[in-house]
């Protein structure tokens, strides 16, 4: 339940490079043309568009890791003390 709640927020219909302008994805692949195949951009400009929106989704999915975590360590707790005491 935890997880399926986890970027409930987005919803199905987000589109993650809405926050980017033209001239940001424009301004990507200059800085990031290097040894490229003409006609197709470096990956690197990839990754520097998409690392920013990836850190975003870090911090809600470690805070549900660790919910899950002290959920179930609770649990087995509960479960070690009926069985055993």
């Amino acid at each position: 339940m935890m997880f399926n709640d986890l970027y409930e927020e987005y919803g199905k219909k987000h589109k993650a490079s809405k926050c980017y302008t033209d001239k940001d994805i424009d301004r990507a692949i200059i800085l990031h043309q290097g040894d490229s195949i003409p006609g197709f951009p470096s990956i690197d400009a990839f990754l520097y568009l998409i690392n920013p929106l990836l850190e975003k989704l870090k911090e809600p999915a470690f805070e549900a890791l660790t919910n899950v975590y002290n959920y179930m360590e609770n649990l087995i707790t509960k479960i070690i003390k009926r069985v055993f005491i």
